[in-house]
């Protein structure tokens, strides 16, 4: 019963609120910190489709908004789908090397970003091995250490 009660209060209290907070902030979209933000108001990520119901709900114009919230949503997605591939692979592959890795991450990206309506009797690659590095820069870094890995996808 309390568990019933503390998710109505979730959905119905807590998310349409930190909604209103979101939209009334105003800040430019970049300098939002989404992940931080749900967390410091008791939401978990996984309830980013319930915000951004509600944002919806309560404002007409907050496409900019929606915008974002759909992205981390597709983001976090995308990045599930990738480690849970990456998994297979390393549960398939006794070599220690990155390419296999990095045929994994090309194909997934490649059939992401290519575009079905070309008339090419061979898809062209979006990204080629040499292209791709698992190297982080040090913003990276320390952006997925601070728990906003999501955005990389």
């Amino acid at each position: 019963d309390e568990v019933r009660e503390a998710t109505e209060f979730l959905y119905n209290k807590t998310i349409p609120r930190f909604a209103a907070e979101l939209y009334q902030k105003k800040a430019p979209l970049e300098d939002i910190r989404l992940t931080e933000s749900l967390h410091s108001s008791g939401i978990n990520c996984r309830h980013l489709g319930r915000v951004r119901k509600a944002l919806h709900e309560q404002f007409a114009d907050c496409e900019d908004l929606s915008k974002l919230l759909m992205t981390e949503m597709v983001a976090r997605l995308l990045s599930g789908l990738l480690r849970q591939l990456l998994r297979i692979e390393m549960k398939n592959n006794t070599v220690a090397s990155q390419e296999p890795y990095k045929t994994v991450v090309i194909d997934f990206l490649n059939a992401i970003f290519h575009d079905p309506n070309a008339n090419e009797v061979e898809p062209k690659s979006v990204l080629t091995k040499d292209q791709l590095s698992f190297r982080l820069a040090p913003s990276q870094a320390r952006t997925i250490s601070q728990g906003s890995a999501g955005s990389f996808l």
